[in-house]
């Protein structure tokens, strides 16, 4: 007697298989054809434009942060206060896996070497090398890394993945710029199907749009809470400076910029929380007062905005970034200020016309 199955034979799942398996392969190989050989360069392809910057430009002062660098400080009112040449460096979010890298593969590699490098830092980054290294994070290191990197990987252990996931980001372009194909596929949607449902043109609702999403319509209350939740380092470890520095890219940046010839200079930032004049966890003072201890051990100036009353709650903007306006107007000159005695060696270099 036989019996019955509802299921599919053996025999109709090893050809379905085999089916999915040449399919996928040829997904792959047609894929792999089709990215131009320069997008699937897996390293350094930002090393030779930043690399020409600082050759051209011959700044006396390069400083190096994220975007709360970005909207704080202007180069040239800096650069004329000072009565030299300076460079801002900028990378959007980043922390100090990316820092490492422009000193690593930038600033030592260059010929015209600034005289200083000033890192802009809050709190505990400096000895957080495992912070802000996966995600949109990766495409940032992987474009300022010479070869494998095989020290960041050691120091940032999320920033490794799997093989099969490293490949395909390093190999194909479409997953890569995951981001810039949403945006195409949008585009059409918003030019094409949004006005006729809007009753009106293109053009028309792009400005409707931005509009509606301007700046000041934003609930910032709402935006600085979310930032400053999400930036909220809760790990009482990371917190213990013995523990961390060895285990950080600090020592690695000192120990660089000194055989460079790269005098190191630490800005910390204010932060809204000092603004308003909450008290600083008791962790991060016993944390600051090891670093600093570290620091004046090698001779590292660090200059600390956080108790400057100066830079009061109305110059911020959004979470801990100051305002491109008034912000950044009122900090520059404060900054100018703390910098001076400590960057004689630019005093001759001129300040570029404006």
């Amino acid at each position: 007697m036989t019996s019955s199955t509802s299921g599919s034979s053996p025999g109709a799942l090893t050809l379905a298989a085999r089916q999915w398996i040449i399919a996928l392969s040829v997904f792959t190989v047609c894929a792999f054809a089709l990215t131009p050989t320069e997008q699937r360069r897996p390293s350094g392809h930002r090393l030779p434009y930043l690399q020409r910057t600082i050759e051209i430009d011959k700044p006396c002062i390069v400083m190096i942060g994220n975007s709360t660098l970005d909207d704080s400080t202007d180069p040239v009112m800096l650069s004329q206060l000072l009565n030299t040449t300076t460079e801002k460096v900028q990378f959007p979010g980043s922390a100090t896996a990316i820092w490492y890298l422009y000193i690593k593969n930038v600033l030592t590699k260059t010929t015209n070497k600034p005289q200083y490098a000033i890192i802009f830092f809050r709190d505990n980054d400096l000895t957080n090398p495992d912070y802000r290294v996966t995600g949109n994070y990766r495409t940032m290191i992987q474009d300022l890394s010479d070869g494998e990197e095989t020290t960041l990987r050691r120091l940032a252990p999320s920033f490794p993945q799997p093989f099969v996931i490293e490949s395909l980001h390093n190999h194909f372009a479409f997953i890569r710029q995951r981001t810039v194909i949403r945006d195409s596929i949008e585009q059409p949607i918003r030019e094409l199907l949004v006005p006729p449902l809007a009753g009106t043109t293109a053009g028309e609702a792009w400005r409707m749009e931005g509009l509606t999403f301007a700046d000041e319509r934003l609930n910032k209350e709402l935006l600085t809470r979310i930032q400053l939740v999400a930036e909220e380092d809760v790990d009482a470890t990371h917190y213990n400076f013995g523990d961390r520095v060895q285990a950080s890219f600090l020592p690695l940046m000192h120990d660089m910029l000194r055989e460079g010839n790269i005098r190191f200079i630490v800005v910390r930032l204010r932060r809204l929380r000092d603004a308003l004049g909450k008290p600083e966890p008791e962790k991060l003072v016993n944390y600051m007062a090891d670093l600093r201890s570290w620091l004046e051990e090698r001779n590292i100036p660090l200059v600390d905005f956080t108790h400057d009353d100066r830079v009061t709650p109305d110059l911020f903007a959004v979470g801990d970034h100051l305002s491109k306006t008034k912000g950044m107007e009122t900090f520059t000159p404060l900054l100018a200020e703390r910098l001076a005695p400590l960057v004689t060696n630019c005093v001759h270099q001129a300040a570029p016309s404006q």
